[in-house]
C-alpha cells in the first residue's frame, strides 16, 4: 500500500517573504496532501510506480520548502518539479503552463468552482476583440466582458416570457425572492418610463430570474430597424417608444410622450447587430433641483427665488406682473362686457332670416346687402395686377413720350431747386376750388350718422314725446290730401292747366323770333298737323 503523506506543522505556517510571486500557499499545500492521500489506494490498485510518484511529491514538497529558504521568484533548481506539468499531473487538465523566464503560471480557460457541471458557468477566459476578460454568468447564456459591461439579475414580472431576440427594454416595478421585479417599459408617462433600467439580454421565462443589461452591449441581434418597422443605422439614437410596450425607436418622441434614451446601435446587422445599452430618463421640470413646482395652475409661470435659491410657479398676481389693461380671460362671465347696442339677448334666436335647423346663409337672406356695394371679381384681379407705390415705372407703356431720357432744364421758367407757386400753374384758379372758409364750415357740417342733437331745436319740432298717431291714424300710416286740415285744391292748377303751362310761350329776354303769321286753328286741326316753327298757332 502507498506510503501516506504528512507534512510536519512548520509548513503550514511558513512564512512567505513575498506573497505575490508565491508558488504554493501552506492551503494549497494541505489541498496536495488530500488529493494524494485520497488516490493512495488506487495508485495501489492500479499498479502505478509508487516510487515515482512520491519522488513527484518529495519534489513539490522541495519546492515548497523552497519558498521557506527564500527562494521565491528564482528560478527552479535542476531537479525541481515545474509547476504546469506537475499540476497537469495532479489534475489531468492540460491547459496549465509555467512561464519560467516570467515566473507565471498561464492558461486559456479558468474554470472557477461553483459554476454548474456541464456548463460554461465561472469560466473566464481572455477577449482580445474586446481587450478584457470574458466571464460566463449563471445559467450560461449570457457572457460580461469584464469592466466594460453591467448587468443585473432580475425576476420576470410580464406576465410573458422575455426574449434576447426582441430585446425589450424594462421598468422596475418592485423586487421578488430579493431581486428587483421588472415588467415593461413605456414612454407614454412617468410611471411607466422613470425607473427604466436596461436591455433583456437572455430568455428569462415568466416569474423567473435572468439577465439584463443596464451598461454595455446586448449582440447577436437584428438591429436593422425592421422588427420596428423603421430603418436603423450605425450610430442612431435608441429611445423608449412611447407606443410599444419595451419597444426601441430611432424616432424621437415629442411632448408629452417621455424623452428617454436606452442606448444607440452600435451596429446595424440582421444578425450580428449591437446595441450599446446606456439609460437616460428625461426630467420633468419639478424634477430639477433648483426648481420647486407646488399646486401647480393654468397660466402661472415660473420666477426665480434668490433668498432660497430655486425657481417656483407663481401666478401673475404672486410674481408682481400687472396686465396692461383690462381684459377677459377663458372663463369670464360676458356680462362683464356692456350690452350696450343690445346684440346679447335673454331672449333665444328662433330663426334666422326665416330658416330654422342648420342654416346656411346667401346674399339674398342679408336684407342690406348689394353687389353695388363692393369690387366685382374682375375688379379684384384688376386690382392684384395694379400698379403700387415703389413699381417700377417701366411697368408702364410710355405711349404719350411723356417720359423721356432728356434731363428737366427748368420748371416754370426756373432752375437749381425749384419751389413752385400758384401763379406757375398756368390752368390754375382759385374759382375752382372751394374756400378755406367754405372748407371750415364743411368741417363743421353734420355728416350722416351725426346726433339730430347737434342742432338747434329753436321751433320745437323735435320732441322727447313719442308721436301715437298721424291724423288720427296708427300703425304703418297712408296719408291722403284729406288728412291735411291746411290743403285745398284752390291753392293749386289743375292737371289741364298744367298741360297747357306746357305747351305755353315762355318769356326768353333778349330774345327775339320771327314769325310768318299768326294761325288760329282747334285743338283738332292741331293735333292733325306739323307745326311750324315760325308760325305762332291759337288753339281756340
Amino acid at each position: 500500500m502507498a506510503t501516506k503523506i504528512t507534512y510536519t506543522d512548520k509548513v503550514k505556517s511558513v512564512d512567505i517573504p513575498n506573497p505575490a510571486v508565491e508558488k504554493f500557499r501552506a492551503d494549497d499545500a494541505n489541498e496536495i496532501k488530500v488529493v494524494v492521500n485520497s488516490h493512495a489506494d488506487d495508485i495501489d490498485t492500479i499498479n502505478l510506480d509508487v516510487a515515482a510518484v512520491e519522488s513527484d511529491i518529495i519534489n513539490i514538497e522541495s519546492d515548497i520548502l523552497a519558498l521557506e529558504s527564500g527562494k521565491v521568484g528564482g528560478s527552479i533548481a535542476s531537479g525541481q518539479v515545474a509547476f504546469g506539468s506537475d499540476l497537469a499531473a495532479i489534475t489531468g487538465e492540460d491547459s496549465f503552463a509555467y512561464d519560467s523566464a516570467a515566473n507565471q503560471l498561464t492558461a486559456d480557460n479558468i474554470k472557477l468552482n461553483g459554476g454548474g457541471a456541464g456548463t460554461n458557468e465561472g469560466n473566464l477566459s481572455w477577449n482580445d476583440t474586446d481587450g478584457t476578460l470574458d466571464l460566463e454568468l449563471k445559467g450560461g447564456n449570457v457572457t460580461l466582458q469584464v469592466g466594460q459591461e453591467e448587468v443585473v439579475r432580475v425576476v420576470n414580472g410580464t406576465g410573458v416570457d422575455l426574449l434576447e431576440s426582441q430585446y425589450k427594454a424594462v421598468k422596475i416595478i418592485g423586487a421578488q425572492g430579493q431581486r428587483l421585479q421588472v415588467d415593461f417599459a413605456l414612454a407614454d408617462s412617468d410611471i411607466n418610463s422613470a425607473t427604466t433600467i436596461g436591455l433583456v439580454t437572455e430568455n428569462i421565462s415568466n416569474n423567473q430570474e435572468g439577465f439584463i443589461t443596464t451598461i454595455g452591449s446586448v449582440r447577436n441581434i437584428n438591429t436593422t430597424g425592421s422588427l420596428q418597422s423603421e430603418t436603423w443605422a450605425d450610430g442612431d439614437v435608441l429611445y423608449l417608444s412611447p407606443t410599444v410596450e419595451g419597444g426601441l425607436t430611432n424616432v424621437k418622441p415629442e411632448t408629452p410622450a417621455h424623452l428617454v434614451v436606452v442606448g444607440f446601435v452600435e451596429y446595424a446587422h440582421a444578425v450580428n447587430g449591437k446595441i450599446y445599452v446606456k439609460v437616460d430618463n428625461g426630467y420633468e421640470i419639478e424634477e430639477l433641483h433648483d426648481v420647486l413646482i407646488t399646486s401647480l395652475s393654468d397660466n402661472e409661470l415660473l420666477q426665480y427665488n434668490s433668498a432660497e435659491g430655486y425657481w417656483e410657479n407663481r401666478t401673475l398676481a404672486e410674481a408682481g406682473i400687472q396686465p396692461l389693461g383690462n381684459y377677459l380671460e377663458s372663463g369670464d362671465n360676458v356680462s362683464e362686457l356692456i350690452n350696450d347696442a343690445g346684440y346679447l339677448t335673454s331672449a333665444p334666436v328662433d330663426s334666422v332670416a326665416g330658416k330654422t335647423g342648420d342654416v346656411t346663409l346667401v346674399k339674398a337672406d342679408i336684407t342690406d346687402f348689394s353687389d353695388a356695394d363692393y369690387a366685382t371679381a374682375a375688379q379684384g384681379l384688376l386690382a392684384n395686377t395694379s400698379i403700387q407705390p415703389s413699381d417700377n415705372v417701366s411697368e408702364l407703356v410710355n405711349d404719350a413720350g411723356y417720359i423721356t431720357s432728356a434731363p428737366v432744364d427748368s420748371v416754370a421758367g426756373k432752375t437749381g431747386i425749384v419751389t413752385l407757386v400758384k401763379a406757375d400753374i398756368t390752368d390754375f384758379s382759385d374759382l375752382d376750388y372751394a374756400t378755406a372758409a367754405q372748407g371750415l364750415l364743411a368741417d363743421s357740417a353734420i355728416q350722416s350718422g351725426d346726433n339730430i342733437s347737434e342742432l338747434i331745436n329753436d321751433s320745437g319740432y323735435i320732441t322727447s314725446a313719442p308721436v301715437d298717431s298721424v291724423a288720427g291714424k296708427t300703425g304703418v300710416v297712408t296719408l291722403v290730401k284729406a288728412d291735411i286740415t291746411d290743403f285745398s285744391d284752390a291753392d293749386y292748377a289743375t292737371a289741364a292747366q298744367g298741360i297747357t303751362a306746357d305747351n305755353s310761350i315762355q318769356k326768353n329776354i333778349g330774345a327775339t323770333y320771327t314769325t310768318n303769321a299768326l294761325t288760329a286753328v282747334t285743338q283738332a286741326e292741331y293735333d292733325a298737323l306739323t307745326p311750324d316753327a315760325t308760325t305762332i298757332y291759337f288753339i281756340v
